[in-house]
Formats: C-alpha cells, structure tokens, sequence
C-alpha cells in the first residue's frame, strides 16, 4: 500500500486513514539531501508522532541551466519536457529535425 502526503504551510505532514500495523516513511528530498527513512508501529486509537524530521544542507539551489539531447530516430517525437518536481513546473521544448532538442535557462532543480 502506497500513501502520499504533502506538508502544509508550517511543514506538518499528516496521513489520516491509516489502519493500524507496521509502516515505513520515506521522504522526496532536494536531489542534494539524503532523505531520511522512518520506520514506525501504528497502534489503532493513537497518533504517531514522529517529532521534527531534519534535512542536513538544505541550502536552496539557485541559477539557471541547460538540458540537451539527441532523440534517436531523428522524428520519433515532436517535443521533448521537463517537470520541475519542487514547484511542479511543466517545461517544453521541440525537437528540431534532426532529433536535437534544448532546454534553455531551466531554473536550478529542474
């Protein structure tokens, strides 16, 4: 059983509806953290508080990059997209006819 669940503005993290029994927590971290993993026993009729969970070099990442490539065979696609996981951006670019495709100035993370 797989269950989702975003922070909200002040970083609690709740899931509601879980049945008792063992669970694992994992985290999608910036690409630089390594996410911790937690695992916990949920007991029916109890909260399981996993107090504050820290994220070491949490500095954020800023700038602008570039993202190239080749699609190989050259009209396979039309367009080629980046998706931005932190802001959920969408990006796209098209494939020029010899299969080459650019993404110009990305913002960091992407």
């Amino acid at each position: 059983m797989s269950n989702n669940a975003k922070p909200d503005a002040t970083g609690v993290l709740k899931f509601s509806t879980l049945p008792p029994g063992l669970y694992q927590v994992t985290f999608n971290a910036v690409p630089t953290n390594t996410p911790p993993i937690i695992s916990l026993t949920l007991v029916a009729g109890k909260v399981a508080d996993l107090g504050t969970i820290a994220f070491p070099d949490t500095a954020p990442i800023s700038g602008t990059g570039i993202i190239t490539g080749v699609i190989n065979p050259a009209g396979a696609v039309s367009n080629v997209y980046a998706y931005r996981i932190n802001t959920e951006e969408n990006f796209t670019t098209a494939v020029n006819t010899s299969g080459a495709f650019t993404f110009k100035d990305l913002p960091a993370g992407t």
